[in-house]
């Protein structure tokens, strides 16, 4: 009973501490805490005192509001979830800090998911109802971000009283409330009939979308897109295009760039009809909008529409309107044309890029503002696949020149990295002729980064600037080096997109065409998510939440391109280099997903540390307690070796598996030890000299060093899978420019 107590009683304890990083890192804990006592007393106890416990720094209330969304299993599961609830009600109802209510709105969702339907009306629709009758603000913007999952969840009768509460919200006299249920419109409207829609929400939803708060405005356009999927083009003329063309008016600016940002994806909703009547004028309109951040915004959008519009449109309309923008006043808006304009390549193809786009992409080059020139340069792979870089030779040159001598150091940071892709995309003998003098003048650069990254160049450039001379550079952080290789893939996705587009001529079967251009159509857009999740990971290496969208991304990727390759080549004559690559990429097809056991073996590997350090990091143990601790844990670290060796038996590389079978030996000895000392110093009731508490410092070194090796192996076999990939989509593209 002492045990047991000793965890709550640390936890109340470092809570009522004055320093604020000690109370964040008890909070951290209660995970560990609440499975040391058990389900029954953190019902009973626990939460109690948690919900007690919500006058606190901001910091520390997100971090329990996010701990508490993970607390279904260890207060018994579903059936006591609701058990849950107090303490998040109470954070999301009187929380000043928008974050916070924000992540206990989030973990509110998580458990209302589990409560069971027989209690879910008596406990979370009752609290959604407190909240939305709240006196402060806070308690209902917080209730407006629950009624989808409570609307989802009741019986009809309910879902009337939900309905008419929500759209109360919706004219609630406070902007932070109708700001709320404006962001939550969509999630909940999709839930309704279309009757119930054209009844009740259309005038409230038009009175979100001409609310005097301009906050409240830009919000109606992630609306558009929940409202109009429940109606034909016909009615969608009527009820969605004037909100549309009343906010691409509107006088406030910050509207204005939300269209120009949502711009595909109303484009994705309401259709090619409505966006070619439509749409197409609209974005024309931001893309000569007078706020020069409305015209960025536009320009960034650029090939997302394009790929949405037929080319006639793209020639006639859209192209006439991207013309003043080389010229726009606001660098910022060359830049973002110039970072977006190369994509339309793809779409036009070589014969009408060649007659419309190479002038763009000239002028852009000879940009007085460095970041422009930079952009076409780093998209030079994109032309190339198209029409090849010959056009663009002679302009490239002085461009690269004047970056390379930019009085910023940033700049020539920049076009250095760009240098092995101009090797490979301008040719040797161009190279050798025009560049290779600039890469040894930056070797004696002034600047020490521009000198490092230059002999980086060099060796990049001596062993060829194919895939395959990729390594896992020791110099660089692991996931810097995963997002490179990503990006790496997804241009060469890419490139084999373009080829396969120039196959669609030669193939006689209607139906097989059109399967091709709907998998080209995949691959495109799953490269660019790739693109777009390599680069939020980049500012954010660590988040695994970015991590996991990229792996999803490059899943997705992956399949998209085994169709292409399926519905392109004659499967009963296919080219051998081809059905060699695509036997690998189905061997390699779990290459961007790490393996469930080893994510596993890490979850339980971080809370046996977490256990550790609750349990002997504190106050200090009696001889007795230290041993009957260390039992238990001899025990759990015999189980994380047998899954360390289960994991091993499925690794294919023979140095990692051995790395996990050593690694596994350690652990398994380590909890022997701790297992045979304990039952040494339990015969004596006595461990005055220390010894069992050196053997469990020593097992929790080895486990975190363990963990470490894995998480970097992981990382390492990741890069090594999206590196074969990318050589696979590489042979493929050789082998079709060889056969044309």
């Amino acid at each position: 009973m002492e045990d047991s107590l000793s965890p709550v009683a640390l936890l109340i304890d470092q809570l009522k501490n004055e320093d604020t990083q000690v109370r964040l890192n008890s909070i951290r804990r209660i995970s560990t805490i609440a499975k040391s006592i058990g389900p029954e007393r953190t019902r009973k106890e626990l939460i109690h005192f948690l919900t007690e416990s919500t006058d606190d720094e901001d910091e520390v209330l997100l971090a329990l509001s996010e701990e508490l969304g993970g607390f279904i299993d260890l207060v018994g599961g579903a059936e006591h979830a609701s058990s849950i609830l107090p303490p998040l009600e109470s954070l999301a109802a009187i929380v000043e800090e928008t974050t916070v209510r924000e992540k206990a709105v989030e973990s509110l969702n998580k458990v209302a998911e589990a409560i069971p339907n027989e209690s879910f009306k008596d406990t979370f629709v009752q609290l959604v109802k407190r909240l939305s009758s709240g006196d402060w603000f806070t308690s209902r913007t917080s209730a407006c971000g629950l009624y989808a999952v409570a609307y989802r969840k009741s019986s009809e009768d309910t879902r009337k009283e939900l309905r008419s509460s929500f759209l109360q919200l919706c004219k609630d006299e406070t902007p932070m409330v109708r700001r709320s249920a404006a962001s939550s419109f969509g999630n909940v409207v999709r839930q309704f009939t279309k009757e119930q829609v054209r009844e009740e929400v259309l005038p409230i939803f038009n009175q979100l979308a001409s609310d005097d708060q301009d906050s409240v405005r830009l919000l109606s356009i992630d609306a558009c897109c929940a409202v109009s999927s429940l109606f034909k083009n016909e009615e969608n003329v009527q009820i969605i295009i004037p909100v549309i063309s009343n906010c691409v008016s509107d006088k406030s600016w910050r509207v204005r760039y939300t269209v120009a940002d949502k711009i595909c994806e109303l484009a994705q909703c309401l259709g090619p009809e409505l966006t070619k009547s439509n749409l197409v004028s609209f974005f024309i309109k931001l893309l000569k909008d007078n706020e020069p951040e409305v015209r960025t915004a536009a320009a960034l959008r650029v090939q997302g529409f394009g790929s949405l519009s037929s080319t006639d449109v793209i020639i006639k309309q859209i192209l006439p309107a991207i013309k003043p923008l080389i010229t726009d006043q606001s660098q910022h808006v060359r830049a973002a044309l110039a970072s977006n304009i190369m994509g339309l390549s793809t779409i036009l193809q070589r014969e009408k890029t060649v007659e419309h786009l190479v002038e763009i992409f000239m002028a852009l080059l000879k940009d007085d503002y460095p970041d422009v020139r930079l952009n076409i340069i780093s998209k030079l792979d994109v032309i190339n696949s198209v029409v090849g870089i010959e056009l663009l030779s002679q302009s490239l040159l002085p461009a690269i020149v004047d970056l390379a001598e930019d009085r910023q150091w940033r700049v020539r940071l920049a076009i250095i990295e760009f240098i092995p892709l101009l090797g490979s995309q301008l040719g040797v003998q161009f190279f050798d002729e025009k560049l290779s003098n600039l890469c040894l003048t930056w070797l004696g650069d002034s600047v020490c980064a521009i000198r490092e990254a230059a002999t980086l160049n060099v060796r990049k450039l001596a062993e060829g600037t194919d895939v395959s001379s990729l390594e896992f550079d020791l110099g660089k952080s692991p996931e810097a080096q995963v997002i490179s290789a990503s990006k790496a893939e997804a241009h060469a996705a890419l490139q084999l997109a373009s080829e396969a587009e120039n196959m669609l001529a030669g193939i006689s079967d209607p139906a097989r065409r059109k399967a091709l251009e709907n998998a080209i159509r995949e691959v495109r857009s799953w490269a660019e998510k790739v693109e777009n999740a390599a680069d939020e990971l980049s500012r954010n290496p660590g988040d695994p939440q970015l991590q996991a969208a990229l792996s999803l991304a490059q899943i997705e990727l992956g399949k998209s391109i085994q169709e292409v390759l399926l519905r392109a080549e004659d499967q009963s004559n296919p080219d051998e280099q081809v059905a060699e690559a695509m036997a690998q990429m189905k061997m390699d097809e779990g290459a961007h997903s790490n393996s469930a056991k080893q994510n596993q073996f890490l979850e339980d590997a971080q809370s046996l540390l977490a256990v550790i350090t609750a349990t002997f990091g504190g106050a200090k143990l009696s001889p007795q307690e230290t041993i009957a601790n260390a039992k238990k844990l001899s025990d759990t670290a015999n189980q994380l070796a047998a899954t360390l060796r289960e994991i091993a038996s499925k690794v294919s590389d023979p140095v990692l598996k051995e790395k996990f079978l050593q690694s596994a030996k350690i652990i398994k000895d380590g909890g022997i030890q701790l297992k045979i000392l304990s039952a040494v110093r339990a015969a004596g009731s006595d461990d005055k000299s220390g010894t069992v508490g050196n053997a469990v410092k020593g097992l929790q070194t080895n486990i975190q060093e363990v963990v470490n090796q894995i998480q970097a192996d992981s990382l390492k076999q990741k890069f090594r899978g999206i590196v074969q990939s990318t050589m696979n989509i590489n042979r493929v593209v050789k082998a079709w420019r060889r056969n044309k």
